[in-house]
This record gives structure tokens, sequence and C-alpha cells, in this order.
């Protein structure tokens, strides 16, 4: 009997593009710290990575520099999955397909101060955000990097309280942040039940890998395969 990892990969059939990014990506840098300075909390974290325009170049680029990034340590990468551009009821856009991932880790930066750091990554590889959705460019994304899960503790199976669940651009920093897309899109439920795959969304109440399963299973939402 298949676990739910292996569902996952044979429902999907994944080729791993990127395989190794500590190849290309350089040797990740700590920041040290005065002794005498007051401890600084350890916060866990999910990004979500994708592009649809120079796929393959940039998802590398962005790999390269969240491992080289001083303030974070990477801990596990997902596979890349090839998926196509949908609505949020599923309907093709007519945009080109995405390469996505997840990429789990630690830092000492609070949310707003990594969202920072993350827009800076997507600015330095090309990305414009806020276009207006008339020009053509707004289908074209060269980079896109969400915070996916962020907080003091990811791992907990037991569910949290509603107000320390919060999807706010700038919510305080002891909540458990979670992207909506982690429950309703395949392209972040997926990858991040690689990496993650015992964690509980405490909304749902349901696993990581029970919502990647139910989404794999709507026609509409499949994941093309790349050759």
């Amino acid at each position: 009997m298949q676990s739910p990892s292996q569902y996952i990969l044979a429902r999907l059939r994944v080729a791993l593009h990127l395989q190794n990014p500590g190849n290309y990506a350089g040797k990740r840098r700590v920041r040290s710290r005065d002794r005498n300075q007051p401890s600084v909390s350890t916060f866990h974290f999910v990004i979500l990575l994708g592009s649809n325009l120079n796929k393959d170049h940039n998802m590398r680029q962005a790999q390269a520099r969240l491992a080289a990034h001083r303030d974070l340590s990477i801990q596990a990468y997902s596979a890349v999955l090839d998926t196509p551009a949908v609505d949020s009821q599923g309907r093709p856009t007519g945009q080109p397909s995405y390469l996505n991932m997840a990429v789990r880790g630690t830092t000492k930066l609070d949310y707003v101060e990594l969202r920072a750091q993350l827009r800076q990554i997507e600015a330095e590889l090309g990305r414009v955000r806020n276009q207006p959705t008339s020009t053509p460019k707004s289908i074209e994304v060269p980079i896109d990097l969400d915070i996916a899960l962020f907080g003091a503790d990811l791992y907990t199976n037991e569910p949290c309280r509603d107000e320390h669940i919060s999807t706010r651009e700038h919510a305080d920093a002891d909540s458990l942040h979670i992207h909506p897309d982690v429950a309703s899109a395949m392209h972040a439920a997926v990858p991040i039940a690689q990496i993650l795959p015992d964690w509980i969304h405490p909304q749902q109440q349901k696993s990581i890998q029970q919502i990647a399963r139910t989404l794999m299973d709507t026609p509409s939402l499949q994941v093309a395969t790349r050759t």
C-alpha cells in the first residue's frame, strides 16, 4: 500500500527539474549574533515559488537567492510541479503554465520583514507587482514568492484558536499565518504536503495530505505532466 506521499508523487508523475539546489545555490551564510543581545524568536516558514516566464531560469535563481540569504535557513525542498494557469473556479485562463514548488525553513525575521525580503528578490528577478490586468505583461510572472505558512510552531496537530489564525497582510508576530491558497489551490497544497506531511490545517481540521488529495481529485485542477 502506498504512503500518502507516494500517492501524491504517483498521481503527479513529477519530474524533479531542480533536484539538488545546493549544487548552484552556494553555501548558506549564518548571521552571527552578540551573546549579550537578547534571544530572538525563531520562526518556521513555508514559501511558495511560482513562475510562468523564463520558468526554469527564474525558479533556479529564486532558489539560489533563498538558499544564500543570510537570514534564512532552508531545510527542505518539494518537487517542482508544472501546473496550468486557472482562475479561482479552476477554469483555464489562457496564461502560460506555471512551475511551482515549496520550500521549508526557519528565520529570525518576523512576518513583515520576511515578506519584504521576498519582494526584494522578486524585484531583482524582474517581477513588477500591481500591474493593470489589461496589460499583456500581467499574464507573465517571472517569479512569485508567497509566504504560505509562518509561525513559531507549525508542527502541532492541535487546532489553533481563531484569533491565532491570520491571512491578513499585517498581522501580529504571534499569529499563525496561513495563505488562503493552502486550503484551496493544488499548486500550494501538493508541494506543502511533500515537505510538511503531518501538518494539520487548524481551520479545515484536515491534514495537508487530505487537502492535497481532494484537490487532485478535482478534474479541472489536474496538474499537467511535463515531458
